[in-house]
């Protein structure tokens, strides 16, 4: 049985779905255009605490993911990123340290300092982008040494001597296409 919050915050022209299921996990759904903001994110999870697992959605519309955004949410075990998305601010995920798996979408241009930094059960790393996105200092540092990031096949090289990503170079591998 699944129970449906709907919140919507005026302020900042963001909707929230909050799907509280059985299995206690919970998956929060946000709808609206421009930034999802720190405090977007924020108020929606302290009005609802940390369940034991945290389903994130975010749909198209949203092009920017703010500073700090989802910083410390240790229950976080899967986001989706919307094909809009373009920007990823500094340790926007820093220290979730539940997350296990990303998918880049293509239009993503910037990834921050330390944005993913210490997700230290990240296994997989999915960039569907050909031209690599630009990196901050740091992004992946202090993630699981197993990790794999998987790049388009054509762009590995690009990936591997990209001034951002050459530090990753050894977790770089060809996604290979259906």
């Amino acid at each position: 049985m699944n129970f449906i919050i709907k919140l919507t915050i005026i302020s900042i022209m963001f909707t929230v779905f909050y799907v509280v299921n059985m299995n206690a996990q919970s998956i929060i759904t946000f709808n609206g255009s421009g930034i999802l903001t720190y405090r977007t994110v924020n108020d929606t999870l302290k009005k609802y605490g940390f369940p034991t697992s945290i389903v994130v959605v975010i749909n198209e519309g949203i092009t920017t993911i703010d500073n700090e955004a989802f910083i410390n949410c240790n229950t976080l075990i899967s986001i989706s990123f919307p094909k809009s998305l373009e920007y990823i601010g500094e340790s926007a995920f820093e220290n979730c340290s539940s997350l296990m798996s990303i998918t880049l979408p293509d239009k993503l241009a910037f990834i921050s300092h330390k944005a993913f930094i210490n997700c230290i059960k990240l296994e997989e790393i999915i960039c569907l982008r050909t031209t690599p996105p630009r990196l901050g200092a740091f992004v992946f540092d202090y993630i699981k040494y197993t990790c794999k990031i998987y790049v388009p096949e054509e762009s590995v090289y690009a990936y591997e001597n990209d001034y951002g990503w050459s530090s990753y170079a050894n977790l770089i591998k060809a996604k290979q296409t259906p």
